[in-house]
Formats: C-alpha cells, sequence, structure tokens
C-alpha cells in the first residue's frame, strides 16, 4: 500500500494538494494508488463485495464492524482485499490529531484484510488491519497519541489506548509490527483487566514496557 501510495504521490503530486477536501477522496485515492497496484478485481463502487460483509471485534462480546457502505475496495493478485473509508479527520491532510506518526491524517482509512473475504476469521487484530493515510505515507494504527486519544479508555476513565486493540482490535498493526507478536490475542479482554495475560501473570503494556506474554 505504501508503494502504491509512493507511486502515486510521484507522479500526482503531494496527497495535500490533490485531496480535495470532499467527499470523493476515497474513490479518488483509490484510482489513484490502484494504477500502481496489481488487482484481481474493484469493487469501486460496490459496497461489499471485495470484503466481508461483517468483521469480528478481536473480544467476542462486542460484536461486528457491519461493513455496508459503498466505499471502494478490491482484492489484489495476492489475494488479500482492502478497503478505503473515510474518516473525520481532515481530507487536506491538516489534521495531527490521533497520528503521532512523521505524518500527519489525510482522513482516510484503509482497511486491509490479509488473507481475503472468503478465508480466516475476518477478525480485527487477527487477520485485519488498519492502517492511515498520511501526508507521509501509509502508517499502521496504534503508537503514538492513537494509544493515549480520551475516546479509547478502557472504561475506567484513563485515555489508555487498551480498548481499541487489546479489546476490539482494531488498531493493532502498529503493535504487531512494533513487537513482531499477537500476544494480545491471548489475554483478558475484560475491562478490569484488560490487557493480562492468561498464561502468567503479566500485562501487557502500550509503552512496550510489556510487549510479550512469554
Amino acid at each position: 500500500m505504501n508503494e502504491a501510495h509512493n507511486r502515486a504521490t510521484a507522479v500526482y503530486g503531494p496527497i495535500e494538494k490533490w485531496s480535495g477536501g470532499d467527499s470523493n477522496l476515497p474513490k479518488r485515492y483509490f484510482d489513484r494508488i490502484t494504477e500502481f497496484m496489481k488487482i484481481q478485481k474493484s469493487c469501486r463502487n460496490s459496497a461489499n463485495n471485495c470484503m466481508s460483509n461483517k468483521y469480528k471485534r478481536l473480544h467476542t462480546g462486542l460484536g461486528t464492524w457491519n461493513n455496508f457502505d459503498g466505499s471502494p475496495s478490491a482484492i489484489t493478485v495476492s489475494s488479500w482485499s482492502f478497503k478505503l473509508i473515510k474518516e473525520s479527520e481532515s481530507s487536506n491532510c491538516t489534521t495531527t490529531t490521533k497520528t503521532g506518526y512523521d505524518g500527519i491524517s489525510c482522513g482516510i482509512n484503509i482497511y486491509v484484510d490479509i488473507n481475503g473475504p472468503q478465508k480466516g476469521k475476518n477478525a480485527f487484530g487477527i487477520d485485519t488491519f488498519v492502517f492511515d493515510v498520511t501526508r507521509n505515507g501509509v502508517q499502521p494504527l496504534g503508537g503514538g497519541k492513537w494509544w493515549n486519544d480520551d475516546y479509547m479508555n478502557s472504561g475506567n476513565g484513563t485515555p489508555d489506548g487498551y480498548s481499541d486493540c487489546f479489546r476490539y482490535g482494531t488498531i493493532c498493526a502498529a503493535w504487531v509490527i512494533n513487537t513482531g507478536n499477537m500476544d494480545y490475542i491471548d489475554i483478558s479482554h475484560d475491562t478490569a483487566t484488560e490487557g493480562k495475560c492468561n498464561n502468567n501473570g503479566k500485562t501487557l503494556s502500550v509503552t512496550y514496557s510489556v510487549f510479550s506474554c512469554k
């Protein structure tokens, strides 16, 4: 995804120059990056054909994400699929909220199903991961300011980022890349003991001070 992003901006200029700040940004971005990708099937105007209709959250008690909007999606020749979702951040690439990376959010999230819509568990944090389009490329969600946003507190009023990775699984891409593991799967997902490893007394930390249950 990042290579396609970089090649598109090399041709069309910096994304903040052509993002346009409008509701058509996901389709414009989709058209430009897929010029530089090997696509098996394109669902530019279809809601679900290239992605599953539902994606499970990591903690089974939290239900599913229903994928019913008409955002553009595709299946690559390597059989992984992705979908572009317009977010509330500025589509002019001027918003620093929720980034914490070396880039600035451009208002698009990329949902990636690493084995496609017909295989695997279709679950966040297991085979489905979320990335953010920024001024400096595609970045994995998690880490930085993402761990500290108030809306991610775990129910006890403390903004700790656990809810969206350790419980929902939606922002675990950065955890996997930074730690090389998926140990957050085998932890407590309940509010009171969130992050505690099931096989010992360790508690995973979003600051990576404890990053493995082993």
